[in-house]
């Protein structure tokens, strides 16, 4: 079995359970699950041939074995919007096995300005007009469109400023050289709480399980300053359907570990699961909305 994750913050979660042996045991109690599965690791081509062709007179079609999942940020995702040469369409070339969680974008600011709210983060833009910029942790990303976004429904237009990650980003809002910062929940969270960022709103609708203190910018007044991240599990397309059933029986269950849950929103992970046909729906709705909204940034897919 391969689990290719791009997304390492919350690989240890995982890990854990892995290691512990509770996927092997959970499907062991999924009698149905596990004959299925014998059948389709045998011999998953002349599983799927045996579906259509009975008589076994057609050659077989090799399908993925179920052997390897990958869990994907929907910052891979987008980037099928903004990069002309990612080889792959995510509404075809792979099938979603569950959702694993939403994840809100920050906005916060440096101590060294001064201010706490975002109320107060306008009032000084229109006292300093020569600093209306932000860093983001990465250029064609939602930190990157947030930031833009924000500025649009504040009336006052913000320069996103690049920056490999957030570690130097960080490190520049604490020391004053950046008035103001846009990244992932989790690049801030820790900092925040140590006093190095001041995070004023995330994107969500209502606050981060994580984080309930901090405001959105719904909540604030801004409405459309609502967007979510995610993090699903995706199989191969063409994966069996009763493999994709069995991964997702597994992956919820794991999710809803308390031990697990705990871990992962520590790491600024709002836990939710779905099934697949739910997730393929979400994923086709959010890759339309957030086509228009690059679209009226004016932001142009690079290479």
């Amino acid at each position: 079995m391969k689990l290719v994750v791009p997304a390492l913050e919350y690989l240890e979660a995982y890990a854990d359970a892995l290691r512990r042996g509770f996927w092997s045991d959970n499907l062991r109690r999924e009698e149905s699950a596990r004959e299925e599965l014998a059948m389709i690791a045998a011999d998953p081509a002349d599983f799927v041939a045996s579906l259509d062709d009975p008589e076994g007179k057609r050659p077989p079609i090799r399908l993925p074995d179920g052997t390897t999942i990958a869990y994907v940020p929907s910052a891979t995702i987008v980037q099928k919007l903004t990069m002309a040469s990612v080889p792959f369409d995510p509404m075809t070339d792979i099938a979603p096995i569950t959702l694993a969680g939403t994840v809100q974008t920050a906005f916060c600011v440096s101590p060294t300005i001064g201010v706490s709210t975002l109320p107060e983060y306008i009032a000084w833009l229109k006292q300093n007009p020569t600093r209306h910029s932000f860093g983001t942790t990465a250029l064609g990303s939602f930190t990157h469109f947030f930031g833009v976004m924000a500025g649009r429904e504040f009336g006052i237009p913000l320069e996103p400023v690049p920056y490999r990650g957030a570690a130097p980003l960080v490190a520049d809002l604490q020391g004053g050289h950046i008035a103001a910062g846009c990244g992932g929940i989790t690049d801030f969270l820790e900092h925040h709480r140590a006093g190095k960022v001041k995070v004023i709103f995330t994107s969500g609708i209502k606050p981060t399980t994580s984080a309930p203190e901090i405001p959105t910018a719904t909540q604030l007044g801004y409405p459309k300053l609502n967007i979510l991240g995610w993090y699903v599990f995706f199989a191969p397309a063409k994966t069996p359907p009763a493999l994709i059933d069995a991964w997702g029986k597994e992956l919820k269950a794991v999710l809803m570990l308390p031990e697990v849950n705990k871990k992962l929103v520590e790491l600024g992970l709002d836990v939710e699961t779905s099934t697949p046909a739910e997730f393929s729906q979400r994923m086709a709705t959010d890759l339309a909305r957030w086509k228009t909204i690059i679209d009226q940034i004016g932001y142009k897919p690079g290479n």
